[in-house]
């Protein structure tokens, strides 16, 4: 996407999050791309954050439902990762 603007940071460390988890790579394979609608990014100041994403890997797709909250250190943790669909 050459027209790529800003998301927001809660949802950048949430799809690094996302792409580093285990339980994740265990159901898709290796992370490949990931996709979204604008609509379900969370606003910039969201704390915390909700978000819904898709991951995709070379077994499957997964769709994702997910909250994450930055501590008092300014890092972020996933708090929930709910899967809304799997599709291989």
């Amino acid at each position: 996407n050459y027209f790529a603007f800003n998301k927001p940071e809660s949802f950048e460390s949430g799809v690094e999050l996302l792409k580093n988890s285990k339980a994740i790579e265990s159901k898709i394979g290796n992370f490949e791309s990931y996709s979204y609608f604008d609509e379900d990014l969370p606003k910039n100041n969201n704390n915390p954050a909700s978000f819904k994403v898709s991951l995709k890997g070379p077994k499957a797709t997964i769709y994702l439902s997910c909250r994450i909250k930055k501590d008092t250190l300014g890092k972020w943790h996933l708090i929930e990762a709910k899967q809304d669909s799997l599709v291989k």
